[in-house]
């Protein structure tokens, strides 16, 4: 019996670590196929002509009703986060850790089912955090305790296999945690270990790190795969995601080249749509991941390339519309405008003159962007998002385990999880900057409301100067030329002599109060009209004519 409930698990662990549960139209037909078989020869023995209604109702209360209420009961949990978070785009009422817990106890520990058990919800727990991995301490946690606890297993059959899919999620998270600059350790037997030893342990799952990433490989190898790649296309052979994906990160961070990168996004949107092939499910999901990963992408070079204003705006709502309907609500194009064009702002205002209606624009699109830049990163958070995402066939390896020939799934597969605690810095940040924009902008206002009221001032000051000087001249003139006027009558022994003086006295004051007219006026503003050239025309000519009268300079006139 015993030797049959390890059968029973050894065959629910297999779906696991397979990757068959992902389809999930069918999980319920393949646990029947693998494990209907072997409960009927067990109840065949149990429910003998032999058996006593005491062996009948203890196998029931100590395997089947564990097996049910608890086994099975975590494979539902786990094809629930499947559903909720991965396929639908939605956040779980229960998620992460807590998912797992131990709702249901186990009160028997007959033909080993406790033991045999706890194994499976660990695989269960661990394919979980698989498909919701994130930089996130308490899934960090909670995969060192598992693997701890693993440590501890003598006799289960995948434990081995188990532990290293364990490693290797680990050393995935403390990867991107070491963005922190911090180190981790945890503690085991009362030593401490360092997290970043767990990725050189790493063992049957290796694989999925040297085959599909860009690690220790020469220029000349990637050219070589990329060269094949592109000569399957030709072919007219599908690319699969993983293909997919060297080859967009080739294109944009090696070769550069706008042409491949669009040539690509075209074939894979092509085959997304006119492909003939209607994908459900787990296999749909993987699909629309990789629209939304080449879009960004090819967005990302456009920016990197100095795209227009104008083009990257369109782009960007071509990719909004996009993430609409594939539920795929991804905060990395939405970031990345914005880390682009808040520094070309900021390099605009710090020149002496910027266009005020220019930058104003640009502050109402970034407020739009940056609402949409929380909203988006609250959805990945929400649903532990996972940018990339590989077909069950990409993301499954077979090898070699206990002389054993098996499939091994990881959902996750090459792609590095996200850290969110750095993204939310990276989104608070970029909400600094704009509000930086917004206070540069004002104070430039309003530093420039106060420049132009001191320029009214000046104006003003110097206008009623100038009216002053003008006022202080025609009253000196007529004060000298009544002075002169009495002067001029009372020495002079003759009308004709008397008139003739005056004439000219009044006509040098004329010359004077113009000169002072000419000094007080605002030569940076003031340009003369054509009356102001004609009073200047006849001014000399009745000079030239008084000349002549006095002194007879003009005989021939």
């Amino acid at each position: 019996m015993t030797d049959a409930v390890k059968q029973i698990y050894k065959q629910l662990n297999l779906i696991i670590l397979s990757g068959e549960y992902v389809n999930l139209a069918e999980t319920e037909e393949i646990i029947k196929s693998k494990i209907d078989p072997i409960v009927d020869r067990i109840l065949n023995g149990v429910y003998s002509s032999e058996a006593e209604e005491e062996d009948i109702d203890h196998f029931l209360h100590s395997f089947i009703l564990p097996f049910q209420n608890h086994s099975i009961q975590h494979l539902k949990n786990l094809c629930k986060v499947l559903r909720s978070n991965v396929i639908n785009g939605e956040k779980s009422i229960m998620s992460g850790f807590q998912l797992y817990g131990k709702a249901i106890m186990l009160d028997y520990n007959d033909f080993g089912i406790r033991h045999e058990a706890e194994f499976f919800e660990a695989n269960c727990e661990i394919a979980g955090y698989d498909h919701l991995i994130s930089v996130k301490t308490d899934i960090l946690n909670d995969l060192i305790v598992t693997y701890v606890s693993l440590q501890k297993d003598t006799d289960t059959y995948y434990k081995d296999l188990l532990m290293d899919k364990c490693r290797f999620l680990i050393s995935k998270i403390s990867e991107k945690i070491g963005e922190d600059t911090k180190s981790y350790f945890y503690t085991f037997d009362f030593q401490d270990r360092e997290i970043d030893n767990f990725r050189y342990e790493v063992k049957y799952y290796e694989g999925f790190w040297e085959e599909n990433f860009f690690r220790n490989t020469t220029r000349k190898e990637t050219e070589k795969r990329v060269q094949s790649l592109e000569n399957q296309r030709e072919e007219n052979k599908p690319y699969s995601l993983a293909d997919i994906y060297y080859l967009i990160r080739h294109y944009k961070d090696n070769n550069k080249n706008h042409i491949q990168i669009d040539n690509l996004v075209a074939q894979y949107e092509d085959q997304f749509n006119n492909s003939g092939i209607h994908f459900s499910g787990y296999e749909k999901r993987t699909r629309e991941l990789a629209l939304n990963f080449l879009l960004n992408n090819r967005f990302s070079f456009g920016l990197q390339n100095d795209d227009s204003w104008d083009n990257v705006i369109k782009e960007l709502d071509r990719i909004k519309t996009i993430q609409d309907d594939t539920n795929v609500h991804n905060y990395f194009p939405y970031s990345r405008f914005l880390k682009k064009y808040t520094l070309a702002t900021k390099q605009l205002l710090d020149a002496e003159n910027f266009n005020e209606v220019l930058i104003e624009n640009r502050i109402s699109v970034f407020d739009e962007i940056l609402k949409l830049l929380f909203v988006k990163f609250e959805w990945c958070k929400d649903v532990d998002f996972q940018r990339y995402i590989l077909d069950k066939d990409s993301s499954t390896k077979q090898i070699s385990y206990r002389d054993e020939s098996i499939n091994i799934f990881l959902a996750s597969s090459f792609v590095l999880p996200i850290n969110y605690n750095k993204v939310l810095n990276d989104c608070n940040f970029l909400k600094r900057d704009i509000e930086d924009i917004k206070s540069h902008l004002s104070i430039y206002k309003s530093l420039n409301r106060e420049r132009k009221t001191i320029e009214k001032i000046r104006h003003d000051v110097m206008s009623s100067d100038r009216k002053q000087v003008e006022i202080l001249g025609i009253f000196s003139a007529v004060v000298l030329f009544a002075a002169g006027e009495i002067s001029i009558f009372k020495n002079t022994p003759s009308l004709e002599q008397a008139s003739t003086f005056s004439l000219v006295f009044s006509y040098s004051l004329v010359l004077f109060v113009l000169a002072i007219w000419l000094i007080t006026r605002d030569h940076s503003s003031f340009k003369a009209s054509k009356i102001h050239i004609w009073i200047i025309v006849i001014i000399v000519v009745s000079t030239a004519l008084i000349f002549d009268i006095a002194f007879n300079i003009f005989p021939w006139l």
